[in-house]
């Protein structure tokens, strides 16, 4: 007669020695934008918050990109137009926000289409062009995926070197 133990026993050895699974691939983690007609990517890692409709306050400036100024988490953030900053044609308001990590500025876009979760072997990362730090297929179409501080930099390095007194 066997026991409880005797079929614990069993049980444990045979699920001991069935083979192992492979592991799963590693993979990383979109929000998926237009910028403009721009399909792009901000990897998930890189942002703190997403927002529809952010209430923006203009503020007087020379930066075609600056939109203003927000409240976010009881702090007052820069609001970019990300269009802008590529230098691009904006197809319509920039209804969607995000919150880079670490709350120094955000970043308005026209389209949100939702998240993507993709291999990490079928992003081609070529040398950082611009603020694109490498590329993936959604549905057969190109996503760049963006480097949000990249682009924080080159605003911050553009104005406060090249922008007037008051400005800076």
């Amino acid at each position: 007669m066997r026991t409880r133990a005797d079929e614990l026993r069993t049980a444990f050895d045979r699920d001991f020695a069935a083979a192992s699974r492979p592991p799963e691939p590693a993979h990383s983690d979109f929000l998926c934008i237009r910028v403009g007609d721009e399909p792009s990517a901000i990897p998930l890692g890189d942002i703190a918050s997403l927002h529809a409709d952010l209430p923006i306050v203009a503020v007087p400036t020379r930066a075609p990109e600056l939109l203003g100024v927000a409240a976010i988490r009881a702090a007052v953030v820069p609001i970019y137009d990300l269009a802008a900053a590529f230098g691009i044609a904006s197809t319509g308001p920039a209804r969607w926000t995000v919150l880079l990590r670490g709350g120094a500025a955000g970043f308005a876009f026209e389209g949100h289409d939702g998240h993507a979760r993709i291999p990490d072997r079928s992003i081609a990362t070529a040398a950082q062009r611009g603020h694109v730090r490498g590329q993936f297929l959604l549905g057969g179409q190109p996503r760049s995926v963006v480097d949000l501080g990249s682009v924080l930099t080159a605003i911050e390095t553009r104005w406060h070197h090249g922008g007037t007194k008051k400005e800076q």
